[in-house]
């Protein structure tokens, strides 16, 4: 590591550890602050002409990144609120070791390997809003989803470790991070993620998705095509997920498995409505395949009962 590109005490100051910013020159009056009844034009010009800052002072400033940062005033304000926002999630959260490495390893991985301007501005809003649903749920009883080992997908022996610090392990061997996807097709999911590896061909980027009871992850393999993948480490103590919606993503995951139990003897593809049918029950219609014919069948479940069961509707007669 060069220290030239990243000390250990840039870190700290990117971090946030260091919050003084330099003050706007002394002798600088704007002309407003000369209106009658200001009593401080040299006061009034400091608050109305001081551009926004960044979380490190900027006379310090020793990377091309930092001295980006420094001179775009998007940037600075966005590394201000960074560093205001980190500070408040290591006042909240009890794994303050983990955010600090996760942290670095942002700082290393995506905001260091920045070129230019836009690429920046789009790794600090992704960190922004990462620590912002982490903040949001700190307290709440909602335990982070990794550490955890995931195997499955297409050919069944995939094995993923997602890190609580961003790496992806295969094998104990690091190949590539993860992060929080804020393009992801599942719009609801609620942990949205970014799969990111690099190899001799370049870099491959998976969205995924994992089920609120950790036990599941799905990726998007194009199209409309995922796989699936089971965890195989012991999952931590969730609270119980109580559904509000018919839609519920983790709902949904248990009426398809309803459904493929109480019929074993048709294939199951999927759904094709989804609707409140009561104040607390729902109707769903299953598209399933016999004998490679399409059948659609309506059932209805209650939001409140767990396990799901599902009750089938009689088919409508057709004239």
């Amino acid at each position: 590591m060069q220290s030239s590109n990243f000390s250990l005490s840039a870190a700290m100051v990117s971090i946030g550890f260091h919050m003084t910013c330099a003050m706007a020159m002394e002798g600088d009056i704007h002309p407003a602050s000369m209106q009658k009844g200001n009593p401080n034009p040299i006061m009034a010009s400091r608050s109305e002409l001081q551009p926004p800052t960044p979380g490190f002072d900027c006379r310090k400033a020793a990377s091309t990144v930092e001295k980006t940062i420094c001179t775009d005033v998007n940037l600075a304000q966005m590394d201000g609120e960074l560093s205001t926002i980190y500070k408040h999630a290591l006042q909240r959260t009890k794994q303050d070791e983990n955010l600090k490495t996760q942290q670095l390893n942002w700082l290393r991985q995506v905001r260091n390997a920045c070129a230019d301007a836009p690429c920046l501005s789009k790794a600090y809003q992704g960190r922004i809003n990462a620590l912002r649903q982490m903040d949001t749920t700190a307290g709440s009883g909602i335990v982070s989803p990794f550490p955890a080992t995931y195997q499955g997908g297409f050919t069944g022996k995939e094995r993923l470790t997602l890190t609580a610090d961003g790496r992806i392990l295969e094998q104990g061997i690091p190949t590539g991070s993860h992060q929080v996807d804020w393009d992801s097709p599942w719009t609801k999911a609620q942990y949205p993620l970014l799969l990111i590896r690099k190899d001799a061909h370049g870099v491959e980027k998976r969205h995924c998705k994992i089920q609120p009871d950790r036990m599941k992850m799905f990726c998007h393999e194009g199209g409309s095509g995922y796989s699936e993948l089971d965890r195989i480490d012991p999952a931590p103590k969730v609270q119980p997920h109580v559904a509000t919606q018919c839609d519920d993503e983790q709902l949904y995951l248990e009426v398809m498995a309803a459904a493929r139990q109480a019929k074993p003897d048709l294939e199951l593809k999927g759904a094709t409505e989804i609707r409140l049918h009561t104040k607390t029950t729902c109707q769903i219609t299953l598209y399933y395949l016999k004998q490679g014919q399409p059948l659609d069948l309506p059932a209805t479940y209650d939001l409140n009962n767990h396990p799901v069961r599902l009750t089938f509707l009689p088919m409508p007669s057709q004239k």
